[in-house]
């Protein structure tokens, strides 16, 4: 047997490290980058009040949904492995 697993591994860590250090950098500079920002002047007129969701709340449903999706999609390839693959 291969050590494809072992190197597969190391692989995705060395990638999942950097990748997260190029985003805490990317997050670094935004703040950065706001805090450069003059404060916006008050409107002169009232704006009318929109209840849209946050950001936040956006963000976490399409996170659960990916999970969701993903677990699903992997229960899927799982049961087309299995009918692919002729039993021993």
């Amino acid at each position: 047997m291969t050590d494809y697993v072992a190197e597969a591994n190391k692989a995705g860590e060395q990638y999942l490290t950097t990748l997260a250090k190029a985003q805490d950098d990317f997050v670094a500079a935004i703040e950065n980058f706001v805090k450069q920002i003059p404060a916006a002047p008050q409107a002169p007129v009232a704006v009318p009040a929109v209840d849209l969701p946050s950001a936040t709340d956006v963000t976490a449903f399409s996170f659960d949904f990916a999970e969701k999706l993903l677990a699903n999609q992997r229960t899927h390839a799982d049961k087309l492995i299995a009918a692919l693959t002729p039993a021993v």
